[in-house]
This record gives structure tokens, C-alpha cells and sequence, in this order.
């Protein structure tokens, strides 16, 4: 009799011990997992010419009579800062668009997307502005809503880092959809926006841990009501 109730008691203990810890690991806050943009700040394929054609590894980009989203020498004069990272950064010309599909599908948690925004000091046109260019995050070619926006604009010659963060739910209708990062310059005129360094976050909803503490509390509860019948 001695020997079942130490059991019972370990066993109760044991339990007691593991909700805990996975109330412990659930209330934590997930880390950040680097999701992979490849040749995100526009340095392949490498050359010796200011401007590619072929636009960039990794990217593709509307192409019409000659005129598009590419990538660029950063070169002097154009400007006043050091480029983010490397040596080429991506050039988008009025009425085009730069994306990239990803490898990852829409899931429950937050995302963050971050990139450099530059404005060349040489064409004397903003290309960059709060109305109308966009950097987004999509899921199946729908744009996703922001739920905070660092609405960072350069000035001519600079660079700034803007920043946009997705918090995705269970019901949100795109799960499960491709995600695609796409920086568009919907402008008239000769202005240009250009953008290096692209870098998407992604932080888990940490439900599961929840639900596994939820079901070891309902055993232990089960157990105490099969002995009290008892």
C-alpha cells in the first residue's frame, strides 16, 4: 500500500513538474527565425557594367521597351552615403515593380520585414514617398496589412532603414499561401527608387506549448476525480 501511494505521489509530482515547465516554455517568448530572401542586397550576378539588363539573381522584375527594375553600380555622385551592403543595389524606374517568391508559406505569428531605402542624389526626383512606393509582404499575390509601419523616407543621397511588421492569425485567409517580397515605384516621371539589404523575420505563435500544458492539466484533474469516486 506504502509503495502504490509513493507512486501516486511521483507520479502526481511528475506531472505537477511538467506543466510547469511547459507553462514555462509557452509564456517565453519565441525566438526569431531568420527566414532565407536570397541575394538580398542585390550583388549577383556579378559585372562590370552600371546597370544589368538581366536585372538580378533571385529577383524577377517587369521589363518593358528596355526600361525596369534592375540592379546598379552604385557609382559616385549618386550618393552621399555608403551603399547598405556591397557594392550593387536594386533600382526600380517609375511604373515597375522588383519581387522575389519565397521557399516559406504564410503561418500564425509575426513577421517583420526590413530593408534600406535610398534616394540618388543625381536624378533630382524623389522616389520614395509615403503615397506612392511600396515594399510589401504577400501571401498567394495578396498584400498583407501591416500592423506597424517605420515610415522612414530618404532624402536625396541617403539611405534609411524602413521597417514593416505582420502579426498573422489563425483565421487570417491566406495561410498556408506563398509568401512573395515585392517593392513597387507606381510613379509617373523620370524618378527612381532604390532599395539593399532586404531581411524577413519570422516569430511563431507559441500556442502549441499552451495547448500541451492545457491537456496535462486535464489528466492530472482526471486522475483526482477517478480517486475521489473511488
Amino acid at each position: 500500500m506504502e509503495n502504490r501511494m509513493s507512486v501516486s505521489s511521483f507520479m502526481r509530482n511528475g506531472l505537477a513538474a511538467l506543466i510547469a515547465l511547459l507553462l514555462a516554455g509557452a509564456m517565453m517568448p519565441a525566438h526569431a527565425v531568420m527566414l532565407i530572401i536570397n541575394n538580398p542586397s542585390i550583388e549577383n550576378p556579378p559585372d562590370q557594367f552600371p546597370y544589368s539588363v538581366t536585372g538580378s539573381t533571385n529577383w524577377y522584375e517587369n521589363f518593358v521597351n528596355g526600361n525596369a527594375a534592375g540592379r546598379m553600380l552604385v557609382t559616385g555622385g549618386m550618393f552621399i552615403d555608403p551603399t547598405p551592403d556591397g557594392l550593387y543595389a536594386a533600382s526600380i524606374n517609375n511604373n515597375y515593380f522588383a519581387a522575389q517568391d519565397m521557399t516559406n508559406v504564410l503561418a500564425v505569428g509575426t513577421y517583420v520585414l526590413n530593408t534600406w531605402l535610398g534616394e540618388r542624389a543625381d536624378l533630382g526626383g524623389a522616389g520614395w514617398s509615403p503615397s506612392v512606393a511600396l515594399f510589401d509582404l504577400l501571401a498567394g499575390g495578396t498584400a498583407l496589412t501591416a500592423t506597424t509601419f517605420t515610415n522612414n523616407i530618404p532624402t536625396a543621397g541617403h539611405w534609411v532603414m524602413a521597417t514593416k511588421v505582420f502579426n498573422i492569425s489563425d483565421s487570417d485567409p491566406h495561410l498556408g499561401q506563398t509568401l512573395t517580397v515585392k517593392f513597387t515605384n507606381p510613379q509617373a516621371g523620370n524618378f527612381q527608387a532604390n532599395f539593399d539589404n532586404v531581411t524577413l523575420s519570422f516569430v511563431p505563435e507559441p500556442a502549441s506549448g499552451v495547448l500541451l500544458a492545457g491537456g496535462a492539466a486535464a489528466l492530472v484533474a482526471s486522475r483526482r476525480r477517478k480517486r475521489a469516486v473511488s
